[in-house]
């Protein structure tokens, strides 16, 4: 029996999804080779050798390479055309929320020359204040020998008034008297101030000055302590006009001690004087409050004696005492009175002040004392006049106004006569509405008196 060949037998095909049979009007797509990335699978383009298709018809389908989706790349400079567009936004919108202006205003300013007679007192152009402060200093000088010494206490006492409104005069060297029958002198004439009276209380008028002991010797020591006028018994006076030790009375002293040549003691009390001068001269202006104002000429300085106060390893311990007054005035009263005086009866001297009233000098008369209760002299120097600035109003003017309107919203402002504004940010067309946020400055001789960082645009 005749072998059968195998190779006649054609098994049956498989079906898979790599073996589909195409649609018709894709047919001549798989019959043309296709090129993705270079490359074409050809083993599945043709049939499998040994193999038929089932129909003649039938084609075998082909697999394409499948085609990635090319990235579309944005351009650089489009992102940061986004970027600065976002920051210009952001900018624009956090600068609208910091809005500010600032006026620089140079107001109404007028010189005038002056050289006026000016009476301080009671009944004078202006009032005035005196002012005293003590003070001492010591050095160490070396002893030239021991010796008898005789030496009297001084110290300081506080004189009151209760008695009347008027001033109280009283001579040098009248005589007070302390408890204990011990009698001082005060070493120069004063008057004390008359009492203030007011609806809740009386004030005494009082003032410093300084004693002396009527003899030498420790019992005059004296540290605290009330002292009458015995020249005022039986006078209505007498209970009224008294005074309080405010500086203790010290040195007092009779005995043997070591002691200094006059030479040496003299040298050491120039030295003490100078030092004394400056120190307390330096003190009273810096106590000045800031309404009155203290011409240096006004000031007088008294030195007490010069007290040997110890003596140990062949050294001695000299101290020099020093009082300082002055009298002080009123700066708006002062001002007034240069208004007065010097401008138009047109002018509101309430409304103008001067700027420079340190820069003027006042000259007391020869008998000037700052104990008397009228102090004469010469006020002179060149004042500079400025007329104030209504601030609020100015900023109710321009509050939300366009500002290119500045010169208009001003005009009305007499006592103005150049403004000019910046407004931030630059490109904000009208003033804040916000009054704080609204910064005027005062311009004197190109200079701006308060400190400002904005640099001013001038108005066009």
């Amino acid at each position: 029996m005749p072998k059968k060949d195998m190779q006649d037998v054609v098994p049956p095909e498989r079906r898979s999804i790599r073996n589909v049979p195409l649609p018709k009007h894709k047919e001549k797509d798989a019959e043309t080779p296709h090129y993705g990335s270079g490359t074409t699978d050809e083993t599945s383009s043709a049939p499998t050798p040994g193999t038929q298709p089932e129909n003649e018809g039938e084609k075998y389908a082909v697999r394409q390479p499948i085609r990635s989706r090319p990235r579309r790349h944005v351009p650089m400079w489009g992102i940061w055309l986004v970027t600065i567009i976002s920051l210009l936004v952001v900018v624009f919108a956090a600068s609208t929320l910091f809005t500010s202006a600032n006026i620089i205003v140079t107001p109404k300013q007028e010189t005038h020359e002056a050289s006026l007679p000016l009476s301080a007192g009671p009944d004078g152009d202006i009032s005035f204040e005196t002012v005293s402060i003590s003070t001492d200093a010591s050095t160490k000088v070396s002893i030239s020998g021991t010796g008898e010494v005789s030496e009297e206490a001084v110290g300081e006492l506080t004189l009151y008034n209760e008695y009347t409104t008027s001033e109280f005069p009283l001579m040098v060297n009248t005589r007070f008297e302390s408890s204990d029958g011990n009698i001082y002198h005060i070493t120069e004439a004063v008057r004390i101030p008359g009492m203030t009276e007011n609806e809740e209380d009386t004030l005494p008028g009082q003032i410093t000055v300084r004693v002396r002991a009527s003899e030498p010797g420790e019992e005059y020591n004296l540290t605290e302590g009330e002292l009458t006028v015995p020249g005022l018994v039986g006078d209505p006076s007498y209970e009224d006009v008294y005074a309080m030790v405010s500086s203790p009375i010290t040195g007092g002293f009779v005995g043997e001690r070591g002691i200094v040549n006059d030479d040496d003691k003299n040298r050491a009390e120039d030295e003490l004087r100078v030092l004394l001068e400056e120190e307390a001269t330096a003190s009273i202006q810096s106590q000045i409050p800031d309404r009155f104002i203290l011409y240096p000429e006004t000031i007088t300085i008294s030195f007490g004696p010069t007290q040997q106060k110890s003596t140990d390893g062949g050294e001695a311990t000299l101290e020099q005492e020093a009082t300082v007054r002055a009298v002080m005035f009123p700066r708006e009263e002062l001002e007034q009175f240069l208004a007065e005086t010097l401008l138009s009866d047109e002018e509101d001297p309430s409304a103008i002040h001067v700027n420079n009233l340190n820069d003027l000098s006042f000259t007391p008369n020869n008998n000037y004392s700052p104990q008397q209760s009228t102090v004469n002299g010469t006020l002179s120097g060149s004042a500079v006049f400025v007329w104030n600035i209504d601030e609020d109003a100015i900023k109710d003017s321009i509050s939300g106004r366009d500002k290119g309107r500045l010169k208009s919203a001003l005009s009305r402002f007499s006592e103005i006569e150049e403004a000019s504004a910046s407004v931030q940010p630059f490109w904000l067309m009208s003033f804040p509405s916000d009054h704080d946020d609204i910064t005027i400055s005062i311009q004197l001789d190109s200079e701006v008196v308060n400190e400002e960082d904005t640099e001013p645009t001038p108005e066009s």
